[in-house]
């Protein structure tokens, strides 16, 4: 109703969970996906037209720590992006023309994701 009448999107959000995904091509691993059950997790992603994962951008230092040893850290920019492709990572999707990633702006959502009409 709100999507024909109104011209409105519905816009769910929930909390990452990691889990064990089971691959038949390769070996199981871990990654982000909804924190849902899992029947209500798999109706959610056929449902809805984009799936996106929010995260800080990453960038990862190495340092020498002394005695031919490097220290790895990851120091985030602040920057966050939302990812509309799936990764081994993460779960995401979308029905739209959509880059892999965008800065998390209003801004550049509104022009990605059209108005129901």
């Amino acid at each position: 109703m709100l999507r024909v009448k109104r011209r409105m999107n519905v816009v769910l959000i929930a909390h990452a969970a990691v889990v064990k995904f089971e691959d038949p091509r390769t070996e199981p691993y871990d990654r982000f996906q909804p924190k849902l059950p899992n029947r209500c997790n798999a109706l959610l992603q056929e449902w809805a037209d984009v799936l996106a994962f929010a995260a800080f951008k990453v960038i990862i230092r190495k340092s020498d720590s002394g005695f031919n040893n490097q220290k790895t850290r990851g120091v985030t920019t602040g920057e966050r992006l939302l990812h509309f492709v799936e990764n081994p990572a993460f779960a995401a999707k979308n029905r739209y023309t959509c880059p892999d990633d965008i800065e998390m702006t209003i801004e550049n959502i509104e022009k990605l994701i059209p108005i129901s009409k």
